[in-house]
Protein backbone atom coordinates (compact mmCIF):
# COMPACT_ATOMS: atom_id res chain seq x y z
CA UNK A 1 0.00 0.00 0.00
CA UNK A 2 1.53 3.56 -1.10
CA UNK A 3 -0.03 6.13 1.22
CA UNK A 4 2.26 9.34 -0.17
CA UNK A 5 2.96 9.90 -3.83
CA UNK A 6 7.12 9.14 -4.73
CA UNK A 7 6.78 12.36 -7.12
CA UNK A 8 5.24 15.21 -5.28
CA UNK A 9 4.06 13.58 -2.03
CA UNK A 10 0.50 13.95 -2.34
CA UNK A 11 -1.88 11.42 -0.33
CA UNK A 12 -3.39 8.22 -2.57
CA UNK A 13 -6.22 6.87 -3.02
CA UNK A 14 -7.62 3.30 -3.53
CA UNK A 15 -9.00 3.56 -7.24
CA UNK A 16 -9.62 1.85 -10.59
CA UNK A 17 -7.47 2.51 -13.29
CA UNK A 18 -7.04 1.42 -17.07
CA UNK A 19 -3.42 -0.16 -17.26
CA UNK A 20 -1.60 0.20 -20.16
CA UNK A 21 0.88 -2.81 -20.06
CA UNK A 22 3.26 -2.33 -23.07
CA UNK A 23 5.62 -5.61 -24.53
CA UNK A 24 7.71 -4.44 -26.99
CA UNK A 25 5.53 -2.66 -29.74
CA UNK A 26 2.27 -4.40 -28.68
CA UNK A 27 -0.12 -3.25 -26.02
CA UNK A 28 -2.97 -4.70 -24.02
CA UNK A 29 -5.27 -2.32 -21.92
CA UNK A 30 -6.49 -3.84 -18.63
CA UNK A 31 -9.66 -2.03 -17.40
CA UNK A 32 -10.97 -1.89 -13.98
CA UNK A 33 -6.90 -2.52 -12.22
CA UNK A 34 -6.63 -1.72 -8.53
CA UNK A 35 -4.19 1.08 -7.91
CA UNK A 36 -2.60 3.71 -5.52
CA UNK A 37 -3.68 7.21 -7.60
CA UNK A 38 -2.30 10.51 -6.09
CA UNK A 39 -4.79 13.10 -5.09
CA UNK A 40 -2.70 15.87 -6.01
CA UNK A 41 -0.67 14.49 -9.67
CA UNK A 42 -2.54 11.65 -10.74
CA UNK A 43 0.57 9.07 -10.69
CA UNK A 44 -0.66 5.62 -10.05
CA UNK A 45 1.26 2.95 -8.32
CA UNK A 46 0.51 -0.81 -8.60
CA UNK A 47 0.86 -3.78 -5.70
CA UNK A 48 3.45 -6.30 -6.66
CA UNK A 49 0.43 -8.86 -6.80
CA UNK A 50 -1.58 -6.88 -9.21
CA UNK A 51 1.45 -6.39 -11.20
CA UNK A 52 2.19 -10.49 -11.19
CA UNK A 53 -1.37 -10.53 -12.12
CA UNK A 54 -0.88 -8.61 -15.48
CA UNK A 55 1.80 -10.31 -16.44
CA UNK A 56 -0.10 -13.49 -15.81
CA UNK A 57 -2.77 -12.15 -18.00
CA UNK A 58 -0.15 -10.97 -20.89
CA UNK A 59 1.15 -14.82 -21.14
CA UNK A 60 -2.66 -16.55 -21.11
CA UNK A 61 -5.07 -13.72 -21.91
CA UNK A 62 -8.41 -13.55 -20.96
CA UNK A 63 -11.24 -13.80 -23.46
CA UNK A 64 -11.03 -10.46 -25.18
CA UNK A 65 -13.79 -7.37 -23.98
CA UNK A 66 -13.22 -5.17 -27.12
CA UNK A 67 -10.80 -4.37 -29.43
CA UNK A 68 -9.51 -0.27 -30.10
CA UNK A 69 -8.23 0.72 -33.88
CA UNK A 70 -5.57 3.41 -32.38
CA UNK A 71 -3.92 5.99 -35.32
CA UNK A 72 -0.68 6.47 -35.06
CA UNK A 73 0.87 9.95 -36.20
CA UNK A 74 4.48 11.06 -36.69
CA UNK A 75 5.71 14.19 -35.15
CA UNK A 76 6.42 16.91 -37.54
CA UNK A 77 9.63 18.63 -37.97
CA UNK A 78 13.34 17.53 -37.39
CA UNK A 79 14.64 15.50 -35.19
CA UNK A 80 17.92 17.14 -34.87
CA UNK A 81 19.62 14.14 -34.14
CA UNK A 82 18.34 13.01 -31.06
CA UNK A 83 18.41 8.76 -31.35
CA UNK A 84 14.91 7.42 -30.35
CA UNK A 85 14.15 5.70 -26.67
CA UNK A 86 11.91 2.97 -27.93
CA UNK A 87 9.86 3.93 -25.03
CA UNK A 88 6.41 5.30 -25.57
CA UNK A 89 4.62 8.54 -23.42
CA UNK A 90 1.73 9.49 -23.22
CA UNK A 91 1.29 13.45 -23.89
CA UNK A 92 -1.82 14.60 -21.27
CA UNK A 93 -3.82 17.79 -20.81
CA UNK A 94 -3.11 19.63 -18.01
CA UNK A 95 -4.34 18.79 -14.71
CA UNK A 96 -4.88 14.88 -16.38
CA UNK A 97 -4.03 11.80 -14.77
CA UNK A 98 -0.37 10.83 -16.11
CA UNK A 99 -1.56 7.26 -16.52
CA UNK A 100 1.95 6.52 -16.21
CA UNK A 101 2.04 3.37 -13.85
CA UNK A 102 4.81 2.28 -11.05
CA UNK A 103 4.60 -0.84 -8.88
CA UNK A 104 3.68 -0.19 -5.19
CA UNK A 105 7.44 -0.09 -3.11
CA UNK A 106 9.09 0.58 -6.32
CA UNK A 107 10.75 4.43 -4.69
CA UNK A 108 11.33 6.66 -7.70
Amino acid sequence: MVTRCYLCGGKTEHRLITAENWWGDKLMLVENVPAWVCENCGEAYLDGEVCLELDRMWESPPPLDRKLEVPVYLYPGKDGGIPATGRTFRAKPRGEASGKLRQAGAGG
